[in-house]
């Protein structure tokens, strides 16, 4: 989790060989937290702008990346320094 913002999709701790009930135990203990739908972070940790950004992405189907605004504030340009928002996009699927 140290290499994601102290966060993990459950998907990837599933993947890893956790079952559903160790990350529940973990939950429960408050040792993890819910951060969003789908992914926990170790708890504790602030909820700090980059967090949610690594939240976007591990939620998102692959490949997904920062877009619009999140991506400027990331790439540091005029004016988007202090924006706090969220902009995730994945490319579209065909049909």
């Amino acid at each position: 989790m140290t290499s994601q913002d102290g966060m993990a999709a459950v998907a990837q701790l599933l993947e890893l060989g956790l079952t559903r009930a160790q990350v529940r135990t973990r939950l429960d203990t408050g040792e993890w937290e819910p951060v969003v739908r789908g992914v926990v972070g170790v708890a504790g940790l602030d909820r700090s702008w980059r967090r949610r950004c690594r939240a976007a992405l591990l939620v998102s189907p692959a490949p997904a990346a920062l877009g619009h605004a999140t991506a400027a504030r990331v790439h540091r340009m005029d004016g988007y320094i202090d924006d706090e928002r969220v902009v995730e996009g994945s490319p579209a699927r065909p049909s």
